[in-house]
């Protein structure tokens, strides 16, 4: 079985109640929930949370769900816990706040052979280096992650190659998972906030995947505006 699972909670802090923003009638995690629908590769979906507010708004929309402990905030100790419970061939994690993520960036995940794995796309403006929100990523020959950057990394102090940004779609499996879960974060996965370097600094590979990436992730409220014109109904007064 492919399993999609959507990390979901409330309590974050650069946007509280982000998963249930409303994008022109719906929670933002529905918009995700139906990417993963469209992607048409994953034999379930559910709704990742220990947020009974989530819950009850899943169960409102016919969202499947499904209870798991978030006690550190990182989005892949969620998901393991999810793994105690459904056991899965293979994984597939989006992120709450990707209401347009491509379904085609879900489907290139669910058909790789590597795990760990993550997706990334590369973007030639250096106006977006600067953008704590976006982690960075630097990736060696074979495609394997070597670190991934809050800031702009590589430095480009020559414009030789486009700048790498994670797009938060992961693929895993049951011992990725439990390998993850069991290590304590490093000082640079602390440092950063980014939960793939517990992989990076444990010498653990963790593949780079290229894949389309969606116009905007909501990781503030201007991202959720932006979200939101661009997602506007043909015709609509705040449509992009």
């Amino acid at each position: 079985m492919i399993l999609g699972v959507i990390p979901a909670r409330m309590a974050s802090t650069r946007f509280p109640g982000k998963p249930l923003a409303d994008i022109h009638g719906r929670p933002m995690l529905w918009h995700v929930y139906q990417r993963c629908l469209e992607a048409g590769c994953l034999d379930l979906v559910v709704i990742a949370t220990d947020d009974l507010v989530i819950e009850r708004a899943c169960a409102d929309l016919g969202m499947g769900s499904i209870h798991a402990r978030n006690d550190t905030g990182e989005c892949l100790d969620c998901v393991a816990e999810v793994a105690k419970i459904l056991p899965a061939e293979r994984y597939i994690v989006i992120q709450g706040d990707e209401p347009l993520v491509p379904p085609e960036a879900i489907r290139m995940m669910a058909r790789t052979v590597y795990v760990p794995s993550c997706g990334y796309a590369e973007c030639d403006d250096p106006m977006d280096g600067p953008d704590s929100n976006v982690p960075k990523v630097v990736a060696n020959e074979e495609g394997q992650a070597v670190y991934l950057s809050r800031s702009p990394v590589p430095f480009p102090k020559r414009r030789i190659m486009p700048m790498r940004f994670q797009v938060c779609v992961y693929a895993m499996d049951g011992e990725a998972l439990r390998a993850f879960a069991g290590w304590e974060p490093g000082p640079v996965e602390r440092q950063e906030g980014i939960g793939l370097l517990r992989f990076v600094e444990r010498r653990h590979p963790v593949w780079m995947i290229k894949v389309p990436p969606g116009p905007v992730s909501v990781d503030t409220p201007g991202d959720l505006e932006r979200a939101r014109k661009i997602m506007a109904p043909p015709g609509a007064p705040d449509a992009a």
